[in-house]
């Protein structure tokens, strides 16, 4: 199936007081149409410069640069941007973190998803509240009628992420991006948001572009996933081969980290040290300072993503 979203050699820059910090450094992707990928990676690697690098909503101090940047046949690097903007909120949407930060306090819920339904769709006053309320119940709001009249303060955790979620769906979006949709959420609400986003998939044919550092959350909903790592994918494989034969040592390291059993151990496992600063990465592989399987090699050179994962003990890499 041809890709609807295609990255190829997306890199994106920081202006910093030291350098030019390279937050994402060459990164292909590709989401097909009704597909889920993950995006995972722990904090600062890059996930959510990513996917706000082809949604437009980076600064104007950033540098994007790819080979290529599309959604469909649409070319997200022409006209200046002006095409991304015409295209944000309509044929590709985004639902952000934390739903109290992202709706405007001082607005109603309803209105906030009215704002998107007019600027996206032909409909006007009473059609336009009426794709409101359906928008909600679609995304499982009870009694949408009144929750839309609701003000965000006034709704759960839950509730405002459903409500984020209608306001994304507002203009019928081919791509829908999700980062760390989950985060804020019990157990039981997150299960119940990933449900959803799962149903929308498959009744309205939207890609999904995942972004979470959660392999819970991966196993639940994700049809393909990318490791990133210093901004840079490491690993990309479907979830089953992902979980039955991961790759990349960093990826081992975020299965083993995953909460369960620990039987007589008193700590979870952990990945040694911490993430590169992205304006001192080290030579070679920049997951050399924190892997157990460490090489003479990997000081050398950094090991191109050639086969399923970008390392040359476990890689495909030569």
């Amino acid at each position: 199936m041809t890709a609807l979203l295609t990255i190829e050699d997306l890199h994106v820059r920081f202006a910093a007081p030291d350098g030019a910090v390279h937050a994402v450094r060459g990164v292909d992707l590709e989401v097909r149409p009704s597909e889920t990928v993950a995006l995972v990676g722990e904090s600062g690697s890059g996930k959510s410069a990513t996917a706000l690098a082809f949604m437009g909503l980076l600064p104007r101090s950033a540098e994007v640069t790819a080979n290529a940047l599309r959604l469909g046949d649409e070319d997200l690097l022409r006209d200046g941007g002006r095409r991304t903007r015409r295209l944000r909120g309509g044929r590709m949407a985004m639902v952000f973190q934390d739903p109290l930060t992202s709706l405007n306090p001082h607005l109603t819920v309803g209105d906030q998803i009215l704002e998107a339904v007019k600027l996206h769709t032909d409909l006007s006053g009473g059609a336009a509240r009426a794709r409101v309320v359906a928008l909600l119940d679609e995304v499982g709001v009870p009694q949408p009628a009144r929750r839309a009249l609701a003000w965000p303060h006034q709704l759960s955790g839950g509730l405002r992420q459903r409500a984020l979620i209608a306001m994304a769906l507002a203009g019928d979006p081919a791509l829908l991006i999700a980062d760390e949709p989950t985060t804020a959420l019990d157990v039981t609400v997150q299960a119940q948001i990933l449900d959803l986003f799962q149903r929308l998939c498959a009744d309205r044919g939207t890609a999904l572009l995942l972004i979470t550092h959660d392999l819970g959350v991966v196993a639940a909903a994700a049809h393909h996933v990318a490791v990133m790592y210093a901004g840079r994918v490491v690993e990309r494989a479907g979830v089953s081969e992902l979980f039955s034969d991961t790759r990349h040592p960093y990826t081992r390291g975020l299965l083993a980290s995953i909460p369960g059993d620990l039987g007589s151990r008193d700590r979870l496992p952990q990945i040694a040290g911490a993430p590169p600063d992205p304006l001192d990465l080290p030579s070679g592989c920049p997951f050399r300072p924190r892997c157990p399987e460490e090489v003479d090699r990997c000081a050398e050179e950094e090991p191109p993503l050639d086969g399923p994962a970008a390392c040359w003990v476990k890689g495909e890499a030569s």
